[in-house]
């Protein structure tokens, strides 16, 4: 037997299954046999040959299912953002663009300073709008200190934010140590914006030095139905984009599996009647063997889950029966059952058994 195959030996065998006379992908054949040949003498074994296809369907298939995860997940999305783009939809934006319900949201992550002094204690004070808020004071000063802190603060115009550095002495009395000021209009994007904002040093020479730097992170929402919208648009996108990728697999699937369909029919056709006559008796084999412990086998399991039970035996019993044959048969023979068996063993993979019934004798 020669268990070894060419290029076009195998692409005569997968344009022999093809129906209606059409032709087996050549591009995704070349590449099966590029992952097969590892030692590019032109031809693999036939053991070579059943090991990468059923490793290719099973990358195959795990994508399929992530990929169909995710691509629920941007429909969820999808769904989501609709219900809260209706609700949004009425909101009346002002002159200046800017809805009721228009939100700014600073995080001050932390401050560095460039030129570092001894300090009782730390604080930043925002500024907007004639409203103020304040970090924590922070005691154990250090080169950078980090807070974390997150502060919202309702908007009606586009205006300046501003960022003092605050010294908290111990009797209580505050000295600004620094200050900048962010305009709003820099602001275009929905979105959030990470910012470095640096404090000019009023004691050196130079009118570009720095004594420190604020970095935070700023998001302004100045209408919720155009922001989800945004949201709404880009899962969308996203939706297609799975959507396509999934058709993709299935086709690479559908492509890598079409030269055996008639080969699975064929074979099942010819070996099911002994498969089922086996099973017959290995069921008949269980009754007598629950019979004799006093218990039937209806007392263990339903009829449906019998009936189960039977159906998924038969395909074992199947399978059983392929890897048992050992005839001198040539290369597409062989190849033809052992795809079969990938195909069942596919089938296996979703069987769920119940948790009482033994399968050990399988």
């Amino acid at each position: 037997m020669d268990d070894e195959i060419n290029k076009e030996e195998m692409l005569a065998f997968f344009d022999s299954n093809m129906p209606s006379g059409k032709q087996y992908d050549r591009a995704l054949a070349d590449k099966i046999f590029n992952i097969f040949d590892t030692d590019k003498s032109g031809k693999i074994s036939v053991d070579e040959f059943i090991k990468t296809f059923i490793h290719i369907e099973e990358e195959l298939k795990s994508h399929k299912t992530q990929i169909k995860a995710k691509y629920q997940a941007e429909l969820d999305k999808v769904e989501d953002l609709k219900k809260k783009m209706n609700f949004y939809r009425s909101e009346n934006l002002n002159s200046e663009g800017i809805a009721p319900s228009a939100k700014l949201t600073i995080e001050i992550a932390n401050v560095e300073f460039i030129r570092f002094k001894q300090y009782s204690a730390i604080k930043i004070r925002l500024s907007f709008d004639d409203i103020i808020e304040s970090t924590r004071p922070i005691t154990n000063i250090s080169q950078n200190i980090y807070w974390n802190q997150k502060f919202e603060f309702k908007v009606e115009k586009r205006t300046f934010l501003v960022f003092d550095i605050i010294d908290v002495e111990q009797d209580g009395e505050e000295f600004i140590i620094g200050s900048v000021q962010f305009d709003l209009d820099k602001i275009d994007k929905q979105e959030d914006y990470d910012v470095t904002l640096e404090i000019p040093d009023d004691e050196s020479s130079k009118q570009s030095a720095i004594s420190s730097k604020i970095n935070c992170k700023i998001t302004f929402i100045w209408s919720y139905f155009e922001y989800y919208q945004e949201l709404y648009n880009k899962a969308e996108r996203n939706s297609k984009s799975y959507k396509s990728l999934l058709d993709k697999n299935n086709s690479l699937l559908d492509n890598l599996n079409e030269p055996f369909k008639n080969v699975l029919f064929e074979d099942i056709y010819a070996m099911n009647e002994i498969a089922v006559r086996e099973t017959k008796t290995t069921i008949k084999q269980e009754e007598e063997k629950n019979n004799n412990n006093n218990k039937s086998l209806d007392d263990i399991i339903s009829f449906q889950t019998e009936k189960f039970l039977k159906d998924k035996l038969s395909k074992f019993k199947l399978i059983i029966k392929i890897l048992k044959l050992d005839v001198n048969i040539k290369w597409v023979t062989f190849v033809k059952l052992l795809v079969l068996l990938i195909l069942l063993i596919g089938l296996m993979n979703s069987v769920v058994y119940p948790s009482f019934i033994d399968v050990s004798y399988y």
